[in-house]
């Protein structure tokens, strides 16, 4: 009995025991930690009439956030702005930005989009 209580109270035990209850604290506190990222994503357009040339932006910078479980599931990768091309007319178009063109889920926040409007020109193909 005596030398598992002298165990228990070795400096090397409470050192080890410390530092696991230390980070186990600190892994905890780290899930719920606010991370926001910026990077560039792509542009694309869907609904395009065959006969139209779209000139318009290739990137738009986005900046998003939310905790950092959250945002270690959350695709960056196959992030882009989806703009639907069937509500152009022909000619310049001007088209704001929003949360609906990402589709983010709901945990993840959207801080900033730059630019937040576009012109998109609209043009007939030459045959």
């Amino acid at each position: 009995m005596i030398k598992s209580k002298s165990i228990l109270l070795h400096h090397n035990f409470i050192r080890i025991i410390s530092c696991i209850i230390g980070y186990s604290i600190w892994a905890f506190m780290a899930q719920n930690q606010q991370i926001k990222t910026t990077q560039t994503i792509p542009v694309y357009f869907y609904n395009l009439q065959q006969d139209f040339i779209i000139n318009a932006a290739e990137k738009i910078e986005v900046t998003v956030s939310g905790t950092r479980t959250n945002m270690y599931h959350f695709d960056n990768a196959n992030n882009a702005i989806h703009l639907d091309a069937s509500q152009f007319r022909q000619g310049s178009n001007e088209i704001a930005l929003s949360r609906e063109n990402l589709f983010l889920p709901d945990n993840i926040n959207l801080i900033n989009l730059k630019p937040s409007y576009i012109t998109i020109k609209i043009t007939k193909k030459h045959e």
